[in-house]
């Protein structure tokens, strides 16, 4: 991935990308989380063609076992 991440930056060496991706990668916190706000967005922008997405609840379409499940495997 550095060496991507190099060529793209035109950095002469992979091994100078890493103190930048070092700094960027704990700045952001991996969450794979289901975001009730950006369902309710979604069924509000897609809702007025179709009654049926209309009369979805965003509370009622999340189901976040399988993330917490992946996490207690240490996948992410």
């Amino acid at each position: 991935m550095l060496k991507s991440l190099s060529k793209g930056l035109r950095l002469p060496r992979p091994e100078d990308a890493l103190g930048g991706y070092e700094r960027l990668a704990n700045l952001y916190e991996r969450r794979i989380y289901p975001n009730v706000d950006g369902i309710r967005s979604t069924i509000r922008f897609l809702g007025p063609g179709n009654e049926k997405i209309r009369a979805l609840k965003a509370e009622n379409l999340i189901d976040d076992r399988f993330v917490k499940k992946l996490e207690q495997e240490g996948r992410f």
